[in-house]
């Protein structure tokens, strides 16, 4: 890994470019990423931007559950929580709904650039063979900043800890 910021720059620039060339086609354009997170912190909900509810069981005996959210640059469009850690089976499973509730909304998939960052999980081969159905986009290493999903999970933390800290 090298600190240079001209590399970083080049990178993230580089990235930005296709991103810009993908809004110039009309493309839909979603950032896919996961989370997880522990109902210790608080037991009964987190708030999505979208002011959907996500609701966790208080009798469950799982302490730590994962999400996979997908947002555009402006709303969460899809979301799916598991009470395990994500691993490819999964993550590939929920890739597949995703494009089913694009194929709902008469999105043709060539149309579709999923935005990742390079999570293992994400550079899977049954995750890349995906590809084949759409675009994959993905981010340059060490650059959060650029992923939009990031800014939900920022204020889904956020609630977590106001409510927490509440109580």
């Amino acid at each position: 890994m090298t600190n240079d910021p001209s590399i970083v720059l080049d990178r993230e620039g580089n990235f930005v470019a296709h991103l810009l060339y993908s809004l110039s086609l009309k493309k839909v354009i979603v950032f896919v990423d996961e989370m997880a997170f522990n109902n210790k912190i608080h037991p009964e909900y987190l708030r999505a931007r979208t002011a959907n509810d996500i609701i966790m069981d208080r009798s469950s005996k799982k302490t730590a559950y994962s999400v996979i959210t997908v947002s555009t640059f402006d709303q969460v469009v899809l979301y799916r929580i598991f009470d395990t850690t994500i691993d490819s089976e999964s993550f590939g499973s929920f890739l597949v709904a995703l494009f089913d509730y694009y194929r709902n909304k008469q999105v043709i998939l060539d149309n579709l650039v999923i935005v990742l960052d390079n999570a293992p999980t994400h550079r899977a081969r049954r995750i890349t063979a995906l590809e084949s159905f759409t675009h994959f986009l993905w981010l340059p290493p060490y650059a959060p900043h650029l992923n939009f999903v990031e800014r939900v999970f920022a204020v889904w933390k956020a609630q977590i800890k106001k409510k927490t800290y509440a109580s």
